[in-house]
């Protein structure tokens, strides 16, 4: 079974096995293009991320190299060339097939979630990519851009109490990222790649530590009201304010003092009653030493 084959250790890479017959070669190749799928699908839409995919490897068969030989490299170039045109896929192809066809193991994610104590239908996530050792052991990075981690779009599947579901997506290119959401309902729980489609180990731990005091604001732009969450680092407390382009202070916030990621809601107003006019202006919190600014437009 798909769970199953997750827990194997698949050891070397894809494109240098250390056994060339071996699960790494068959298994976690085959786990590949299962994650070439997702990607299509969730860049480009079920239908027409399925009908590329599939024209992909009928290209791959029938195509140029028809009865010969064909390398990994022939077979990303024809990736590149069939989604190339595309306007849906924004994706770079070689930041998916670099760390898992020339690098060694997978992403291990570890996560943490937590709601608003006073509306259950906000959830804050944060997620790190915490796998041990460099992403290329043996033959260094096989692209110029090569990244030193799993860049992938991570669906984050909420569920009630009652069983109801959706889902979110949040795009990991970095090794530490938070992002907020509101559903339509109280969230009782949360999963990460609920269906498996990456090759992954999943990790729920302790919170993973902020390195931001300002998580999000949403939506952005601003029209009307908006949302910002904001942390709290333990043993401190946080200043919170809004600036125009000028650097003057036209909005202040005010913050809890209990450590923990919290949530304000702005109403477009400044601190003397007006409406912000439309612009850009900028957020900064300052706390426990540190400092984040966040950019937030105003429009109409």
């Amino acid at each position: 079974t798909v769970t199953r084959r997750s827990s194997f250790p698949f050891t070397g890479s894809i494109y240098d096995p250390t056994v060339t017959y071996s699960t790494t070669t068959y298994w976690k190749g085959a786990w590949v293009l299962h994650g070439l799928r997702s990607l299509l699908r969730h860049y480009c839409g079920t239908e027409d991320g399925d009908e590329t995919f599939f024209r992909i490897l009928r290209e791959h068969v029938t195509g140029a190299h028809r009865y010969g030989y064909a390398s990994t490299e022939d077979f990303i170039r024809l990736v590149e060339d069939e989604t190339r045109g595309l306007d849906c896929f924004t994706y770079y192809p070689r930041s998916y097939f670099g760390p898992y066809l020339y690098g060694a193991g997978r992403p291990t994610l570890r996560y943490d979630w937590t709601t608003d104590s006073s509306d259950r239908r906000r959830v804050h996530l944060a997620v790190e990519q915490i796998q041990d050792g460099p992403v290329y052991p043996d033959s260094g990075k096989p692209f110029p851009d090569s990244p030193d981690l799993y860049v992938l779009p991570w669906e984050v599947r909420v569920y009630s109490a009652t069983g109801d579901s959706m889902s979110f997506f949040l795009e990991q290119d970095e090794r530490q990222e938070e992002a907020d959401w509101v559903a339509p309902f109280a969230v009782d729980h949360v999963e990460i790649d609920p269906d498996q489609w990456f090759l992954r180990n999943l990790e729920r731990g302790t919170p993973v530590e902020s390195t931001k005091l300002l998580a999000t604001v949403a939506p952005q732009p601003v029209r009307g009201r908006t949302t910002i969450a904001y942390d709290v680092p333990g043993g401190s407390t946080v200043e919170l304010g809004l600036y125009d382009v000028q650097g003057r202070l036209v909005r202040e916030f005010e913050t809890s003092a209990q450590p923990g990621l919290h949530w304000v809601e702005w109403n477009g107003r400044m601190d003397d009653g007006n409406v912000a006019p439309v612009g850009v202006y900028f957020l900064r919190a300052a706390g426990g030493g540190r400092e984040d600014t966040q950019k937030l437009v105003v429009v109409r």
